[in-house]
């Protein structure tokens, strides 16, 4: 089995392959843009931030399944600031700085909130090696505060609130490859598509 790796710029697909899903690119410059794979973060020489859909389908995920209502509201403020962020640019201009230091403000205070009502709830079973288990919205709303990178596209123009460009890049050769792996499974059989 091979991975594929790609880097997007909005002019510029970088696509390799490699036999090891973590064997990343050294090097790099600029700003990365990624779902929080640890790995990831490995990468040395360049800026992370993170992608708010991948955060959004984990809050998602909270609010509908776990009835998380901090959840909600973390995706209203991250959609919210994401528009005046994209009404900002259009205008040639930056986000106000009063706005900007309004979203950070109501971003630490969710954070805050969520992660002092969970250190109030009764403690899990310990999981692995006696390590104290955390439920996953403390989990999540520790990840936010620990890598306020999620909200860079706030303070850096250059910086994407998703890293959609290269998940659509992808779409198409990952496409291929499942075809490929299905048509080599059925023995080389005239394939439908």
């Amino acid at each position: 089995m091979k991975w594929l790796h790609v880097l997007s710029t909005p002019l510029l697909t970088f696509y390799r392959t490699s036999a090891q899903r973590g064997s990343l690119l050294e090097g790099l410059r600029g700003i990365l843009v990624h779902d929080h794979w640890v790995p990831y973060f490995k990468v040395k020489g360049v800026l992370h931030a993170m992608c708010n859909a991948h955060y959004f389908r984990e809050l998602e995920a909270l609010a509908e399944l776990d009835g998380e209502a901090w959840a909600r509201a973390m995706q209203q403020l991250l959609r919210r600031a994401n528009r005046a962020v994209w009404i900002a640019r259009e205008r040639g201009q930056a986000l106000p700085r009063s706005l900007l230091e309004q979203v950070e403000r109501r971003y630490d205070q969710l954070l805050r909130e969520v992660l002092a009502h969970h250190q109030a709830l009764p403690a899990l079973p310990s999981g692995r090696r006696g390590r104290k288990k955390r439920r996953p919205g403390h989990n999540l709303a520790l990840w936010l505060s620990e890598r306020r990178a999620s909200v860079r596209f706030l303070r850096d123009e250059r910086v994407p609130f998703t890293n959609n460009q290269a998940e659509q890049d992808l779409r198409m050769m990952k496409l291929r490859m499942v075809r490929q792996a299905n048509w080599a499974r059925t023995g080389g059989a005239s394939p439908l598509w």
